[in-house]
């Protein structure tokens, strides 16, 4: 069974928390300086991925955004657009969009 961030959060010592936090924004900031902008018809491609979305390990990120593992044990993490989509635990997973933040 998945263990939500909150929950793995909530384990953490004060001062972990704050630097999980800390450098979470850093990295948010950085994938949305990286998302594609507008063009002249409207949103960018990668603005346009759903929630939900499913991409593998080893192809190119469509969006900035959170991204979480599709399949158990699970774990969250802010993935640039261009990027390639990781493994974890050293396999190859399905990645699900949980939030764009090109949008």
């Amino acid at each position: 069974m998945p263990v939500s961030l909150d929950a793995m959060l909530g384990e953490l010592s004060p001062e972990s928390r704050t630097a999980i936090e800390r450098d979470s924004a850093a990295l948010i900031a950085d994938c949305r300086s990286r998302a594609a902008p507008e063009t002249k018809n409207g949103p960018s491609p990668s603005a346009q991925i759903a929630v939900g979305a499913k991409v593998r390990t080893g192809q190119q990120c469509p969006t900035s955004g959170l991204w979480r593992v599709a399949d158990t044990p699970s774990a969250t993490l802010p993935i640039a657009i261009h990027d390639l989509m990781p493994p974890y635990r050293d396999r190859a997973v399905t990645w699900e969009l949980v939030r764009s933040v090109a949008a």
